[in-house]
């Protein structure tokens, strides 16, 4: 019987994901044994970067994360020039923490200009999600073979097969089952 520590616990080093965070920092407390406490590690799985925008939109959490729902803890570096967000741009790695649990929902990059907006289409780009036992994250890997695993359009050469496998996903996206909201009471 396992008791999950909170994420004031987790490492601060922004290469590790959170399920290996949480995996690393399961800790067995007396306490744990006599309550009868039992945590079960979330289910990973790896999805494209369009499903897990999907997840992420679908479930509101950037809009929840204004209404105050979620802390956030950020983690914060100068932008590289070539993201155009002019001096003072960061580019910003942020973690939305359940306000009462301390557990780890999401992982986020966003790049922020000087004047505080967010670039890069106005919305944050998610990494990891977490919904009530799975963990969403991204494909891994470089090169050609990792960017398609991202994003699978890439596979095709001609723009409309493009354009009709993006409407699949958006059709796929509207069907997609399952709780797109967690609750971590």
């Amino acid at each position: 019987m396992f008791q999950l520590l909170p994420a004031s616990h987790f490492s601060n080093s922004s290469s590790e994901s959170w399920f290996r965070d949480t995996a690393n920092n399961l800790c067995l407390t007396e306490d744990s044994l006599i309550m009868g406490t039992s945590v079960s590690l979330p289910i990973s799985l790896t999805v494209d970067a369009w499903e897990l925008r999907c997840r992420f939109n679908k479930g509101r959490y950037w809009e929840r994360l204004q209404a105050n729902e979620f802390n956030m803890r950020t983690k914060s570096k100068q932008a590289n020039p070539a993201y155009r967000l002019g001096p003072g741009g960061l580019s910003q790695e942020v973690y939305y923490i359940h306000r009462t649990t301390g557990i780890q929902i999401a992982r986020v990059h966003q790049l922020v200009k000087a004047d505080g907006t967010l670039g890069g289409g106005g919305k944050p780009d998610p990494k990891e999600l977490l919904i009530d036992s799975t963990l969403y994250h991204l494909h891994s890997g470089s090169g050609i073979a990792g960017d398609i695993k991202r994003d699978p359009s890439l596979r095709y050469n001609a723009a409309w097969l493009q354009w009709v496998y993006k409407l699949w996903r958006k059709i796929k996206c509207l069907q997609l089952g399952g709780k797109m909201t967690t609750r971590h009471e």
